[in-house]
C-alpha cells in the first residue's frame, strides 16, 4: 500500500492538538499528516519556519518563500487536505485551489456547534461598537497585507464568476460590521464533515448544504482530552452535591472577539463581580478560561487572581468540576462535559450576555437552567436538584456522549480519510502503489 499524504490547513499553530491526536491512528493506516498554517501572517510572529510538535511536521507559510497556496499544493502534492475551518478567507482560498485540482477536503469540526442557536434571521452574538472597532484594527494589518490580496489572487486564478467577486466585498462589509454571515459561501462547502456528536450533523448539513451520508459521526474527543472516565459519565445524577461550596464557570471568549463587552477588561470586571455575588451565597467561582488568544487568557487571568478567583487549567478541570455544586457556562463546547457528569448546568444570561441564546444540546438537557440572575443561584440550584428526573437525565447523556469509546475517535477519522482517498484514486485510476496525477 502506498504511502498517503493528508495536509492540515490552519490559521496559527494553537490548534495542533486537533491533528496530533490523529498521528497514530494515522500512522497505523500508512497516513502521513504534516500542518501548514499562517502564523507569520500576525497570530504567531517568531515561529519557526519548520518544526516537529506533537510528532506532526509543521511548516509556517513563510517556509515556502514566496510561493502562493496554488503552488504550495503543487510542492506538497497531498492526497487530502484537512481544515479545523473553511469559513474565512485565507481558508476558503486554499479550499479553492483544493477543488480545482481535485484534491478532496475534510471538514474536521474542532467543537460542537451545536451549542450554538443555529438561526438564520437573526444575529447570535451581539458585536459592540467599541469593541468591533478594536477587533478590526487589530485585524488589519494582517487582511490588508496577506489575507484580502491572497483570496483575490484565488479568484483570479480559479476563474471565479462575478457573482463571487460580489460575495468577496459584501463578506468584508459584513466582518468589518461584525454581522454574522449565515450563507456558506460555495468555496467554503468540504467534501465531507467531521462531526463529535450527533446533534451536530444537522448544522453540517444545513450550513453546508451538503447529503447526510457526507457527514460522518466520529466521537467527542474533549472526553479523552480531559480526562473523562466512564465512571464520570453520569456521577452527579443520583446524589446531592448541592452542599459543596465550589461553582465552575465556562468561558467562551467572546470578549476577545470584540462580541457583548466593549473591552477584555470590561469582561474581567463581570467575572469578578459574578464571584462578589456567589461569595454572598456562600459559594466560590472557578473560572475555565478559553486558553486562546494567549494574551486574552493572561490578561483576564491576571485580573481574576488578583480578586482571589481560581482560575482552573485543562489538565485539572474535570478534577475541579468534581468539588463543585454546578457549573455555569456561556456558549462553549467545553460546556457539553458538565452536563456528561449529569451536574446542574445554568447557561449565563446576565448583564451584556443577557441576549445570550443556546443551541438544542443545552436547552434539551434536563438539568439545564437559564441564570438571569446570580444573585438566586442557591435558591434555582436548590430547585433545580429537587426537580432531577435520573431518567430524563441519562437518556440526554446517552444522546450526546457521542460514539463510545471516544479513544476510537481517530480511528473513525483515518477511516473517513482513506474512504475519501480511495474514492479519489479509484476515479482518476491510481493504482495502489503508484502515484495519483497532480
Amino acid at each position: 500500500m502506498r504511502k498517503m499524504r493528508v495536509l492540515g490547513f490552519d490559521g496559527w499553530t494553537m490548534g495542533i492538538h486537533h491533528y496530533a491526536r490523529l498521528v497514530a491512528a494515522f500512522r497505523e493506516k500508512n497516513i502521513e499528516l504534516s500542518l501548514l498554517h499562517l502564523g507569520s501572517w500576525g497570530d504567531e510572529k517568531g515561529r519557526k519556519q519548520e518544526e516537529l510538535i506533537n510528532g506532526i511536521t509543521v511548516r509556517d507559510i513563510s517556509f515556502y518563500k514566496n510561493h502562493d497556496f496554488d503552488e504550495i499544493l503543487d510542492i506538497e502534492r497531498p492526497d487530502l487536505v484537512l481544515f479545523l475551518s473553511t469559513e474565512t478567507f485565507a481558508h476558503r482560498a486554499f479550499h479553492r485551489y483544493c477543488r480545482q485540482k481535485g484534491i478532496p477536503t475534510i471538514y474536521l469540526y474542532h467543537g460542537m456547534c451545536s451549542v450554538f442557536l443555529i438561526d438564520g434571521k437573526k444575529e447570535i452574538l451581539r458585536s459592540t461598537l467599541v469593541g468591533q472597532v478594536r477587533f478590526v484594527f487589530r485585524q488589519a494589518y494582517k487582511s490588508i497585507r496577506h489575507t484580502f490580496p491572497t483570496y483575490a489572487r484565488s479568484l483570479r486564478k480559479t476563474s471565479a464568476s462575478f457573482s463571487e467577486w460580489m460575495r468577496f466585498g459584501h463578506d468584508i462589509v459584513s466582518r468589518i460590521r461584525g454581522k454574522t454571515i449565515f450563507v456558506p459561501a460555495s468555496d467554503s462547502i468540504p467534501a465531507k464533515c467531521c462531526v463529535f456528536i450527533s446533534a451536530d450533523i444537522q448544522d453540517a448539513v444545513s450550513r453546508f448544504k451538503m447529503e447526510r451520508n457526507h457527514v460522518a459521526v466520529v466521537g467527542n474527543p474533549d472526553l479523552i482530552a480531559f480526562g473523562v472516565g466512564k465512571a464520570d459519565i453520569g456521577s452527579f445524577v443520583n446524589s446531592d452535591f448541592s452542599r459543596q461550596d465550589n461553582v465552575m464557570y465556562i468561558d467562551a471568549g467572546l470578549a476577545s472577539l470584540g462580541l457583548n463587552f466593549n473591552s477584555v477588561d470590561e469582561y474581567a470586571k463581570y467575572l469578578v463581580n459574578i464571584g462578589s455575588q456567589l461569595k454572598v451565597q456562600h459559594k466560590n467561582l472557578l473560572i475555565k478560561i478559553k486558553p486562546h488568544p494567549a494574551e486574552y487568557k493572561e490578561h483576564v487571568s491576571s485580573m481574576l487572581l488578583r480578586n482571589g478567583i481560581s482560575i482552573v487549567e485543562n489538565n485539572e478541570f474535570v478534577a475541579r468540576l468534581r468539588t463543585c455544586c454546578a457549573c455555569i457556562t456561556e456558549t462553549s463546547t467545553l460546556g457539553l462535559i458538565p452536563g456528561l457528569l449529569g451536574m446542574p448546568l445554568f447557561l449565563q444570561r446576565t448583564g451584556p450576555l443577557n441576549s445570550l441564546l443556546y443551541g438544542n444540546v443545552f436547552t434539551s438537557y434536563p438539568r439545564a437552567q437559564y441564570l438571569d440572575d446570580v444573585d438566586r443561584f442557591n435558591e434555582l440550584l436548590s430547585a433545580k436538584q429537587a426537580s432531577c428526573d435520573a431518567d430524563r437525565v441519562m437518556d440526554w447523556i446517552d444522546e450526546n456522549s457521542g460514539p463510545m469509546p471516544a479513544e476510537d475517535m481517530p480511528e473513525r477519522v483515518a477511516a473517513v480519510v482513506l474512504d475519501l482517498i480511495h474514492t479519489r484514486d479509484a476515479s482518476i485510476g491510481v493504482a495502489d502503489g503508484g502515484h495519483r496525477s497532480g
